[in-house]
């Protein structure tokens, strides 16, 4: 064995306990020409999969790349399911490549699909393995097999991991790439242990603040009643060599020198953060728990925003006020004020809202009407966030902070906010605060019909549109729009009559409309289009936009405003399945076309 690979292996022996940076090195290839770094081919045409006769989606979508796919035509090439979630959008399948059954290194198929079968999404990074004839000899001394593709050849390569360190070798052992993967004794996130409330010490149990003179704040003592409440979680900081620090990729805890009252942030010289409510250090567990959590839950929606470590001071005044700081230095800041603030994750989340809000669309001079928006998209958020720890009260915003209702003789720090008024546009003011209740109450509504997921997605996509004096009329338009564009106008027939009984606009429903169009669309003649004898004679009852595609998903002809009878040639069609996808302003219906 060489020099250099003897060094190679010793590395994470010799500075375990020297806090290394992560290496990841490319020793004998150029990693531009690997395949596992190069992008995905993204599509968004819309491709119908048909799901009856599977015993599942996955194999229902696995069957069909099989037949249709031009990599996976090849011999001995296939794909395995490597994961599989289900959220309100659909299905979300993730496929490894394989050829002669071993994984091909980044060579993956992700297909995003709805309930009904048709795709939301395809990335596509399958290798073309034409003419590849290369043998594998499995070796189980250095590691799990895998073909490595470079510059389209295949190479085959050993995986294993050695004191932490991902090595990938070649056939003769050599070191090709290298990459540190450890947690601990390292700069990068490491898990400890915490105690937090979750989302704060009432709703879990659902009680309300105060009630029967109990679950009072007591000046942020430890109070059993509300320490008690407290619940044992991991959550990833930093080790520094010596203590543990609070900080991880998201976010840090730090102290802004120039604001009372000075604190240092909380270390500790053990994997253990288990403060008690009394104790500053439990604000600052409380501030990097919810907001890495969110920032997690985000990443799993393919939502990625925030891409620098956020600074938090949880004692940054004695004042009862919070805030996102976006001019200079963006940090989130949060007072200790009658009940702290960090004590809450719904202040927590929404705070850290804005920032989301901030790195989508950086609007610095809005309106009244445009922060009340703002406003309201935080208290969204803030409000789904609790509601997947218990439904208890949840469209009541800041239940700790500011419970709400409030309980007899207690008198709360502030009022805190309404996610379930009845608000609607005729109630705007100039207040933005008491006008946010308006949006936030509709997006409720509409999470209530869709799902939280969805409504993130489609809330934070349209956020992009928005400029620094956007109107509730104007998002909800936008909102109605990012559905229309991502979701092939899935949900947009519910959100109509949600944004319709806020005053929000005049939004077709669509159900009448849709039951229309599906009773109606009639197709004639399609047994003589598919033998070739004669045309296909589409009746459209309503004026609609007509796209066909192939079961690849190529967009072949569009017909646009299109209203009575639509001919399709027979000799313009070569042997195959068509979809036909038919879309009105309100509605959506496919139909297939199939050519012998």
């Amino acid at each position: 064995m060489n020099k250099l690979i003897t060094a190679l292996l010793l590395l994470p022996m010799l500075t375990a306990g020297q806090s290394p940076l992560p290496v990841q090195s490319d020793i004998l290839y150029n990693v531009i020409n690997i395949t596992e770094n190069s992008s995905a081919v993204a599509s968004f045409d819309p491709v119908y999969i048909p799901l009856k006769g599977a015993e599942s989606v996955a194999e229902a979508v696995h069957n069909y790349y099989k037949q249709q796919h031009e990599q996976l035509q090849q011999a001995e090439t296939d794909i395995q399911l490597i994961h599989t979630k289900h959220t309100g959008m659909g299905w979300h399948l993730y496929f490894q490549q394989v050829y002669k059954g071993i994984a091909i290194m980044g060579a993956t198929l992700k297909v995003n699909i709805n309930d009904a079968g048709t795709t939301l999404s395809i990335f596509d990074k399958l290798a073309s393995t034409e003419n590849w004839n290369t043998q594998f000899v499995a070796n189980t001394y250095f590691g799990k097999g895998m073909w490595l593709v470079v510059d389209k050849r295949p190479i085959a390569v050993y995986q294993k991991t050695l004191n932490g360190n991902r090595l990938i070798t070649d056939i003769e052992g050599n070191v090709i790439r290298q990459k540190d993967t450890r947690l601990y004794f390292t700069k990068d996130d490491t898990l400890v242990a915490a105690k937090v409330f979750r989302p704060d010490p009432l709703t879990p149990i659902s009680v309300i603040a105060g009630l029967n003179g109990t679950y009072k704040h007591f000046n942020d003592s430890d109070y059993a009643l509300l320490n008690d409440q407290r619940v044992d979680v991991s959550l990833p900081v930093t080790f520094n060599g010596s203590v543990f620090q609070l900080k991880n990729k998201y976010a840090r805890i730090y102290d802004t020198s120039f604001k009372a009252p000075n604190i240092a942030p909380a270390t500790s010289a053990t994997p253990q953060f288990n403060f008690t409510r009394k104790q500053d250090g439990f604000k600052e567990v409380m501030a990097l728990y919810h907001v890495t959590n969110t920032q997690e839950y985000l990443h799993s929606l393919g939502i990625d925003e925030v891409k620098y470590q956020l600074k938090m001071d949880a004692h940054s005044s004695t004042s009862d006020q919070s805030y996102f700081e976006y001019e200079g230095d963006t940090t989130l800041n949060f007072g200790t004020g009658g009940v702290p603030d960090a004590e809450d994750a719904d202040v927590i989340v929404h705070e850290f809202t804005h920032a989301v809000s901030f790195s989508v669309n950086p609007n610095l001079n809005m309106s009244t009407e445009r922060r009340a928006i703002e406003e309201g998209m935080c208290d969204v958020m803030a409000a789904t966030y609790s509601k997947k720890y218990t439904a208890f009260n949840w469209r009541r915003i800041f239940n700790w902070d500011a419970p709400n209702p409030f309980a007899t003789g207690v008198t709360p720090f502030w009022n805190g906010r309404n996610a379930n008024s009845n608000k609607t546009y005729d109630d705007l003011s100039n207040d933005a605060y008491f006008s946010s209740e308006i949006w936030s109450s509709a997006l409720l509504d509409i999470e209530e019909q869709i799902g939280s997921d969805s409504t993130i997605i489609l809330m934070l996509a349209s956020l992009a549109s928005y400029t620094d004096n956007t109107t509730m009329l104007q998002a909800a338009q936008l909102f109605m729009q990012a559905d229309s564009v991502l979701l092939n106008k899935h949900f947009g027939w519910k959100m109509g009559s949600v944004f319709n009984a806020r005053k929000l606009g005049n939004f077709p429903t669509g159900l009448t409309d849709q039951e229309q169009l599906n009773q109606q669309l009639i197709v004639r003649n399609s047994l003589a289009f598919a033998s070739g004898d004669g045309n296909a004679v589409l009746t459209i009852p309503v004026k609609a936009d007509i796209v066909v595609y192939d079961l690849q998903g190529r967009k072949l002809f569009t017909f646009g405003n299109q209203q009575g009878e639509l001919t399709f040639r027979t000799e313009d069609f070569v042997s195959g399945m068509y979809i036909v996808i038919v879309s009105t302003p309100t509605a959506q219906s496919s139909l297939k076309l199939m050519k012998y």
